[in-house]
């Protein structure tokens, strides 16, 4: 009985990879919102082709990213222009001399390969365990 009930509930969605998008749907310098595993995820891919999956809200304001732009290989929020880099962390803010420290987007593992872009999901937050090749 007690396995069981280890098991249950089900999560929502399983854990593990997911095709999102399509290469050739996010140009260099692009931002694109698509909706997966109940949220918003937003992707950006900057001029030099690097392709990121973030979190959809800014931490300042909570403004919806994917109305953002990408500018010197950063999502610029479209509130206040605050610039995250691949990586999710904030570097820089226009107004402002210092980052808070806790201004940073959780960034989703992403893999892009054979024209299809790949993110991983895990309810539980774990790390992928492989990845595709």
């Amino acid at each position: 009985m007690e396995q069981t009930r280890a098991r249950f509930p089900f999560e929502s969605f399983p854990e593990g990879w997911f095709v999102v998008a399509f290469s050739t749907e996010i140009a260099p310098g692009e931002v694109k919102t698509v909706h997966y595993f109940g949220t918003d995820l937003v992707l950006f891919r900057t001029a030099d082709g690097a392709l990121t999956a973030t979190d959809p809200h800014c931490p300042h304001l909570g403004a919806h990213l994917g109305d953002g732009t990408v500018k010197d290989g950063c999502l610029r929020c479209p509130f206040h222009d605050w610039a995250f880099d691949t990586k999710g962390q904030c570097v820089d803010v226009p107004y402002a001399p210092k980052i808070p420290p806790k201004a940073k987007l959780r960034t989703w593992p992403l893999v892009e390969q054979n024209g299809v872009v790949l993110v991983h999901y895990s309810a539980r937050g774990r790390a992928p365990a492989w990845t595709p090749s």
